[in-house]
């Protein structure tokens, strides 16, 4: 997919380096400008996965539940 994208930009190759290279800014840009701002609306990035564990241990010695955190 690359090779047809760079052989179909018009250019001897020092022209079409320069093209690919603004393709690729162009691209990240659009994509942190409009594609994460709208993906992230539906991932649930601010909420913690890491927290308070609730672990049964089957020594009879400890406690039934005992809170580690993670």
């Amino acid at each position: 997919m690359y090779g047809w994208i760079f052989r179909t930009l018009p250019g001897p190759t020092w022209v079409r380096v320069i093209e690919a290279l603004i393709l690729i800014v162009v691209t990240i840009a659009a994509l942190f400008t409009w594609v994460f701002p709208w993906l992230s609306t539906y991932l649930e990035l601010n909420t913690p996965s890491i927290g308070l564990l609730l672990v049964s241990l089957p020594h009879p010695v400890l406690s039934p539940l005992m809170m580690i955190t993670v």
